[in-house]
């Protein structure tokens, strides 16, 4: 009776003010609010340095049947760097960047770049709704260019031709043509409140979102802070809390009583045995996050320091010496790391000094020329994911069966957009600021009692406290899928690998226990095939659940025509999710 007397509350994330950009926040004037048209360009600079070092890439011979089991086979990235280098067009792929309307806009001091895609055909008085949609590490906004046009064109794709959306894909700042933060704690808060004031700036008081990988807590924290504009939340990752003891007792019973635990003949299938499946698997194939999440900047170094430093000063490299030019005539020789400089003229090895009169070197600067081909260990870096996070079997063949979902120009195309930019320091940078000390106390991951009103936040949040707020008892339909294949899961995409958030909590994500944070699941669908890149893979698939009846809140109204009341489920640190869930998952 109080509920219906003073309303229904809610616990909300608080929406605060941040500055990324380098320097102090301006107290003149704030940020630059026009929506700047942008055009990638492919620069022959950029193409000829590229070739230049793959032919000098050093290859080295792999282990004698080892496939995939040891990381990228060497053997077929010769096959992936010769086709790079003889057959791959940047120009044509740059063109097919540049199809779709590329802007940049400036919040808390970084320029965010985003595709904007509308409509092309709409029937008379026929409703537009808005997607965000936020991709993950290692993909970018280009995994999402299969799926526009079923998302923005579902007649002539075989979709429902009634639900149109229109689609708005960021980069996550630190990601491809986003600027990356100058700050640290920098982290999904962060990026939330980020791409909500975006929506705002295009003019959408309430949207829809969707995302996967770092995409999914991007949008479901975004939910936390104004559930008032999320319409809808759909997400091919599932993130949850730890669950305790209580998700103890239901792992070992599960596996004889099942039915005592509410998970089904599908969970015990995708469960067990389940040490294999979510804790060795978890083990043999985290190493990256754990490198990332703690010294990002050591393998950053080794994977891009080359690339820019040597594209910025134009440097020739060969015969163990390269030749810099800075301009204005003056030119450098290095030679073990130390700098010849000369006067406008001949170049000559004698003189060696330790700096010189326009620039010092630091040897960090070139730690990355050291390593064998920054190009090539950035390609094995990234496209070693797109092998094992689509199918774990894949690790068994000698191609990592990089070509049985995807084309090496999609994957290069996907590759090119961290090299051009010079971005794979700042993403995985991303992964150290969301892995604080503290991280089980965050909002979106404590199992709190619900008499908690306050928590403490990630530093990305200027404001460090919960908020509480009145609601008007909007809905908020929240949608998962798993599709069938994760490295770890037998079957299955969306409640894929263990974030390293708990290894009690469990990769696996049965519905009964996705419902312990979306507590109204509208559907919950185990997909016939897919892996982690849902949208890259099989955007088919998840075009049609994104379109489907049974998850939009569109077409579907909650409990029978009842309408959701926020009540005292919000047993999360941050506000109870989802009143509708509907969840994609494997077959």
């Amino acid at each position: 009776m109080c509920w219906k007397l003073h309303g229904w509350k809610v616990k909300t994330l608080e929406l605060g003010e941040g500055w990324w950009g380098p320097g102090e926040k301006p107290l003149t004037h704030g940020d630059d609010t026009r929506l700047r048209p942008f055009v990638i360009e492919a620069s022959l600079a950029d193409i000829e340095d590229l070739h230049r070092r793959l032919d000098d890439t050093r290859f080295f011979p792999p282990l004698e049947d080892s496939r995939f089991c040891y990381g990228f086979n060497p053997s077929h990235l010769k096959t992936v760097i010769s086709y790079w280098r003889n057959k791959y067009d940047w120009s044509k792929q740059v063109e097919i960047l540049n199809k779709y309307p590329h802007y940049k806009t400036t919040i808390e001091g970084l320029d965010i770049h985003f595709i904007h895609v509308k409509p092309s055909h709409l029937s008379p008085g026929q409703k537009v709704h808005p997607l965000l949609m936020v991709h993950g590490w290692p993909g970018s906004f280009y995994e999402f260019y299969h799926i526009l046009p079923m998302l923005t064109d579902p007649g002539n794709h075989g979709l429902d031709p009634n639900i149109v959306f229109e689609v708005i894909c960021p980069s996550i700042p630190g990601y491809g043509f986003s600027e990356a933060p100058s700050k640290q704690g920098f982290s999904a808060f962060a990026a939330a409140q980020i791409f909500y004031k975006l929506m705002l700036r295009l003019g959408f008081k309430e949207f829809y979102l969707q995302g996967g990988d770092w995409g999914s807590r991007i949008t479901t924290l975004l939910s936390q802070m104004k559930p008032q504009s999320v319409k809808g939340l759909h997400l091919n990752f599932v993130i949850l809390p730890t669950g305790g003891l209580a998700r103890l007792k239901s792992l070992l019973i599960g596996r004889y009583l099942p039915w005592l635990v509410w998970l089904t003949r599908e969970d015990v299938r995708r469960l067990y045995p389940y040490m294999e499946k979510n804790v060795f698997r978890i083990m043999r194939e985290t190493g990256y996050l754990h490198i990332q999440a703690t010294k990002p900047d050591t393998i950053g170094q080794a994977l891009s320091t080359a690339a820019l430093w040597m594209r910025k000063h134009r440097v020739i490299s060969g015969h163990g010496h390269m030749i810099i030019n800075q301009g204005a005539g003056s030119s450098h020789l290095l030679q073990d790391g130390r700098c010849c400089w000369r006067p406008p003229g001949k170049l000559s090895q004698e003189g060696l000094l330790p700096s010189c009169p326009c620039r010092q070197l630091r040897p960090h600067e070139l730690t990355g020329s050291a390593l064998n081909d920054s190009p090539a260990g950035l390609a094995a870096y990234i496209l070693e994911k797109f092998s094992t996070w689509t199918e774990y079997s894949f690790t068994d063949l000698e191609d990592g069966g990089l070509d049985k979902k995807f084309s090496l120009d999609d994957l290069l195309t996907n590759v090119m957009i961290y090299w051009i930019t010079g971005s794979i320091t700042s993403s995985m940078r991303f992964y150290k600021e969301n892995f604080p000390r503290d991280y089980n106390r965050t909002p979106d991951t404590k199992q709190a009692s619900n008499g908690s009103a306050r928590h403490t936040l990630s530093q990305s949040i200027s404001t460090d406290t919960l908020s509480q707020s009145i609601s008007t008892g909007q809905r908020l339909c929240c949608s998962c899928v798993q599709l069938t294949q994760e490295y770890t899961q037998d079957r299955g995409l969306c409640a894929h690998r263990h974030r390293g958030f708990s290894l009690g909590a469990g990769a696996r994500r049965p519905r009964c226990f996705a419902k312990q944070k979306f507590r109204h699941i509208v559907s919950y669908t185990y997909m016939p095939r897919g892996g982690h890149f849902a949208a890259f893979e099989e955007p088919e698939l998840l075009a049609r659940i994104v379109t489907s009846r049974t998850s939009c809140p569109e077409w579907r109204r909650c409990k029978g025509g009842k309408r959701w009341r926020p009540s005292a489920e919000l047993a999360l640190g941050g506000p109870r999710l989802c009143p509708h869930v509907t969840v994609q998952t494997p077959r």
